[in-house]
């Protein structure tokens, strides 16, 4: 009751008054690592070691020394801790290396080819089961021969045709687009992938786009000589040693007109907006004399992704002989990749690609791969997640039927949804190989990843 105020600065608990020099050594001596955190110990029968620190690291008769043991302990574990993570990645990219058919560095040729031809056989079914042959169609009154685009050889891959009843066959015109886009757009929805076998005449790939395309690629060949040197891009090549763009640390890179996808693989947008390549496009001017991509094509696009969609731009993707396998990939994601998987899986598409070879494809040349319905499938979004870019392509190909290599001829369209798994694979021929591609998008889409802002050309159409 008659406590001073200076007793009650200077007295403990029970009010008795305490020497200010024992109470500091009192402090000090529960100064460790657990009284900072828990305050000092009640327990008077502990003996000091018992603290945080001890409990970690160990009994040490030290007290005033925990503090730094703990910090010395504590880095030495982190760096024991990141030198066996860099070890488990280490032998993870071995295993990679391994066990995957995509890193062929142990593979003949020939075996590769081999790889390739099992899974067009295997998958020929289910390509089948995608595939439209506008070839069997009347699509506009000029079409007075329907077998001519076969001329040059079997375009249907012996089967690979969707079967369809001569009614179907005999429709006019215009019955015949609707039933082509209303047919497409079904197979769409269900697979996220879709081929329209001779969907551009054969006279026209020939003619005009390939000519043109390799034009393209002479000129941004030419001009990453220049910028960054051959290493840049070419398959048998060093990485980019140079300070002159913004490159990756693998060596890629990216321009506002191209940009690299791995190694000996371009993805070129330079000049796709002129004559012949914008004349697909039904708002140019100067159409290609093509009736089919205009009458199908775009009311498809629009089916898919609503009256006000919109062709974002056209590309150019050659592959160099040498080049690599792509790893698995997705153009897009998901729009709410946190949302519930079943709510992703009932999302519409909001991105198309539209690929067209410019060259027939094979085995030697190399096949892009796609795995059907993946888009809203649990397994290849976990796969992806799960980094099993690569090594994925050993397993699954085996037994998942859904994964196709399809052989596309040059003027067949492959259709995908923008969110769907797939690769390019590597070209193992002595020839290039051009395929060029056509994205369409809802308005509200925009794609700023694919490519960059320097620009490779001062005047860049």
């Amino acid at each position: 009751m008659g406590t001073s105020k200076r007793q009650k600065t200077t007295g403990d608990a029970s009010g008795k008054h305490v020497d200010n020099n024992k109470k500091k050594k009192r402090l000090n001596h529960h100064s460790s690592l657990s009284d900072a955190i828990f305050g000092p110990s009640t327990t008077s029968s502990s003996p000091p070691s018992m603290n945080l620190t001890s409990s970690i690291f160990g009994a040490d008769s030290k007290d005033d020394r925990s503090k730094s043991l703990f910090q010395n302990d504590f880095q030495k574990v982190a760096k024991k801790l990141q030198l066996e993570n860099r070890k488990r990645q280490t032998e993870a990219r071995k295993n990679k290396q391994e066990k995957s058919p995509s890193s062929q560095c142990d593979l003949t040729p020939d075996a590769v080819k081999e790889r390739r031809k099992d899974l067009t056989r295997r998958s020929r079914k289910v390509v089948k089961s995608i595939t439209v042959d506008i070839s069997k169609y009347k699509t506009s009154d000029d079409e007075d021969d329907l077998s001519r685009d076969n001329d040059h050889g079997d375009r249907s891959d012996k089967g690979c045709v969707q079967q369809s009843s001569d009614d179907d066959e005999k429709l006019d015109p215009e019955g015949a687009v609707r039933f082509i886009v209303g047919r497409s757009s079904a197979l769409f929805r269900k697979n996220g992938v879709i081929i329209l076998k001779s969907l551009l005449r054969r006279e026209v790939v020939v003619d005009e786009l390939e000519s043109a395309a390799e034009i393209v690629e002479q000129e941004v060949c030419q001009a990453l000589d220049d910028k960054l040197g051959r290493d840049s891009y070419l398959p048998s090549s060093k990485p980019i040693e140079t300070t002159q763009t913004k490159a990756d640390e693998d060596g890629s890179f990216r321009f506002h007109e191209v940009a690299s996808r791995c190694k000996g693989r371009l993805d070129i947008r330079y000049r796709m907006n002129e004559p012949p390549f914008c004349n697909l496009h039904p708002s140019c001017e100067e159409e290609m004399d093509n009736h089919r991509f205009s009458r199908i094509i775009w009311p498809l696009m629009k089916d898919l992704l609503g009256e006000d969609s919109q062709l974002v731009y056209m590309g150019l993707i050659s592959s160099f002989p040498n080049s690599d396998d792509q790893p698995w990939h997705q153009d897009g994601t998901a729009l709410f990749p946190d949302a519930p998987p079943d709510l992703i899986d009932q999302l519409p598409p909001y991105a198309i690609n539209i690929f067209i070879p410019l060259r027939d494809l094979d085995e030697e040349m190399g096949l892009t791969e796609f795995w059907l319905a993946s888009h809203c499938n649990d397994e290849a979004r976990m796969a992806l997640l799960e980094g099993q870019s690569v090594d994925m392509s050993n397993e699954l190909i085996h037994k998942n039927r859904n994964i196709i290599g399809p052989k596309l001829m040059a003027g067949d369209a492959l259709i995908y949804d923008y969110r769907i798994c797939h690769r390019g694979t590597s070209n193992i021929s002595t020839s290039r190989r051009p395929m060029l591609y056509l994205m369409y998008a809802r308005p509200w889409f925009k794609e700023h990843l694919n490519f960059g802002t320097e620009r490779l050309f001062l005047t860049s159409s």
